[in-house]
């Protein structure tokens, strides 16, 4: 239901307490929202003044309550993952652990982060802290050199994690697909957050070393490998604490707008480097470059059409921007077919590897999942269905990929002999 249609119901009942409750225990955030301009407009009604102390006196009492707490919890992760990142960094650079390792470093305090903010079951705790140990345990099983599967369990380790992250976020609203929809708005806010504490770190470091170079003292190398690296590993978390503490930010605000001048860019770009790429008569079916480049963008236009799906509105109107979302999906519906038909000709003519089978996997999970949401999404701007079903695409989809990424991660080892 809109805004409007609650705000007139709610204009219709302004002397029955009844029905207000009733409309309140419906939808809590749509009553929220359009209770505030009702009440602009009846500032003397007194059950409107009664809702206006209890909606804003439950509201502070639990900022402040949370905050408190989750502040606290905040540094501590922080310097916890600083030290973890710093101490880990020794052995890495020895070449004696594995680089994959700095995964177990940012996920599992993201994970604790959200196992005290979100109520959530103790054995739910327990199972994902033995389940991550044990993948860590695993992991470091593999051979560290000269390995391709092991190399795919790399890369892929940050994706299995992020199942177990989301798990902690989801809390009991496990199967919730809204709730999974929040849990990609939070990924979107916290990695633009993130990109801006580090922005600003970088702009301090600068200004650190010019300062002491000033004075004849070289604080670089130690910079670098201590500050530096304990703060890109609390980034995540510090970026965390703000995304879901504030309600209304400047990110929340801004990313909306990133999502719809990034998209026709994105889709004007695709076009051009698709027209060039056929005048240059370059085929991804020869250069494996090229269909790496194209693997990246299949990827990289996915989460682009996510977030852009994840925050549009139900009420607003049908825009440009829908249907350059439409054309977006249907240019990476096509080069996806391009670059599945490369895929097969190099397991044809060179033979099976565990890198052409990790792209085919994922290539085939992206294909049928774009087709999918473009369909359900073509559906909703012909007013033929609501725009909660591509969101269920979307959302159904996430724990495919991460059942992929597992099957990377420890059967692709075993299978191919850790080739």
């Amino acid at each position: 239901m809109t805004r409007m249609k609650f705000s007139k119901r709610i204009k219709n009942n302004l002397s029955n307490p009844k029905e207000l409750e009733s409309f309140y225990r419906e939808d809590k955030d749509q009553f929220i929202k359009a209770f505030s301009s009702v009440f602009s407009e009846n500032p003397e009604n007194l059950l409107l003044q009664a809702w206006s102390e209890r909606l804003n006196f439950k509201n502070v009492q639990k900022t402040e309550k949370v905050n408190q707490k989750l502040v606290y919890l905040t540094v501590f992760l922080g310097i916890l993952a600083g030290l973890a990142a710093r101490t880990l960094f020794v052995y890495v650079d020895d070449g004696n652990v594995n680089p994959g390792n700095f995964s177990f470093v940012i996920f599992p305090l993201l994970m604790i982060y959200f196992f005290v903010h979100s109520n959530i079951k103790k054995k739910t705790i327990w199972y994902s802290l033995v389940a991550v140990a044990a993948i860590a345990g695993y992991f470091n099983t593999l051979p560290i050199e000269n390995s391709h599967s092991s190399f795919l369990a790399t890369i892929h380790l940050p994706f299995l994690l992020w199942g177990f992250l989301a798990i902690a976020y989801l809390g009991k609203e496990l199967s919730s697909y809204r709730k999974r929809i929040e849990f990609i708005k939070y990924n979107g806010e916290m990695l633009l957050l993130a990109f801006f504490i580090l922005f600003l770190g970088v702009i301090m470091t600068f200004l650190t070393i010019a300062l002491f170079s000033a004075i004849k003292i070289d604080v670089f190398e130690f910079y670098a490998e201590n500050i530096v690296i304990a703060g890109i590993a609390a980034s995540p978390i510090v970026a965390t604490y703000l995304a879901t503490s504030f309600k209304k930010n400047i990110v929340k605000s801004v990313i909306p707008y990133l999502a719809k001048i990034f998209s026709p860019l994105v889709l004007i770009t695709l076009i051009i480097y698709l027209f060039f790429l056929i005048e240059q008569g370059v085929s991804p079916f020869f250069e494996r470059d090229t269909l790496i480049v194209f693997n990246a963008m299949l990827i990289a236009v996915l989460v682009l059409v996510i977030f852009v799906i994840a925050e549009r509105a139900e009420d607003i109107h049908r825009s440009f921007n829908d249907y350059v979302t439409i054309a977006l999906i249907s240019v990476v519906i096509i080069i996806n077919i391009v670059a599945l038909s490369a895929i097969g000709f190099r397991l044809s003519s060179y033979g099976v590897t565990p890198n052409r089978i990790a792209v085919l996997g994922i290539n085939l999970l992206v294909f049928f999942h774009l087709i999918k949401i473009g369909f359900d999404y073509f559906r909703f701007i012909a007013n033929r269905t609501k725009l909660a079903t591509a969101e269920k695409t979307i959302v159904g989809y996430l724990p495919i990929y991460v059942a992929w990424t597992a099957i990377v991660v420890f059967l692709f080892p075993v299978i191919f002999s850790f080739e």
